[in-house]
């Protein structure tokens, strides 16, 4: 019965630190590698909030463990304490963000598919509309750019390969 702190208190600490550790040695790397961006979003917006529960979990059964290990000195234990709890705040706070971040990610992508195709080539070019740069296409080119045939670009466009790309024909074909 005595052993049961220590063992909690390191089986909660090693699954805490193998969870982080795999996640961004594993998880992030393979979601991105066979996901495309759309669905690589909603898994991690699916993972996350699960991911910083568990730490949560990991962490308060560490602090139990702390706390009822009579078999380590005050000052470790007043220095684990410590830690433990300064990792469960973060953690909370983690998962108090997630749902902050996400909707901010909605509100931007609602706002974007607002705007006018200019405005977001304005946009994507760094500029913004008071910048005197007139971006503005005319319906054949919209017509030409979504068929997938050869524009002449007016000006720089970072969606294009070369940023300087004026007056230069872009095969949109292979894109």
């Amino acid at each position: 019965m005595e052993k049961l702190p220590i063992f909690l208190t390191l089986a909660a600490a090693g699954a805490w630190t193998g969870a982080i550790l795999f996640h961004s040695a594993v998880v992030a790397p393979a979601t991105f590698k066979v996901l495309d961006g759309d669905n690589a979003g909603i898994f991690l917006r699916r993972l996350f909030p699960s991911f910083f529960r568990f730490g949560l979990v990991c962490g308060g059964l560490m602090l139990a463990g702390l706390v009822a290990n009579a078999a380590i000195s005050d000052s470790i234990r007043a220095q684990a304490l410590a830690l433990t709890v300064v990792m469960c705040i973060l953690q909370a706070i983690c998962l108090g963000m997630v749902p902050a971040i996400n909707a901010a990610r909605d509100q931007g992508e609602r706002e974007a598919a607002l705007r006018p195709v200019a405005s977001r080539q304005r946009a994507a070019d760094g500029r913004g509309a008071g910048s005197g740069a007139r971006r503005d296409l005319s319906a054949d080119q919209l017509k030409n750019e979504s068929a997938g045939t050869t524009l002449r670009l007016r000006s720089g466009n970072t969606r294009y390969p070369h940023p300087g790309s004026v007056g230069r024909r872009v095969d949109l074909r292979h894109r």
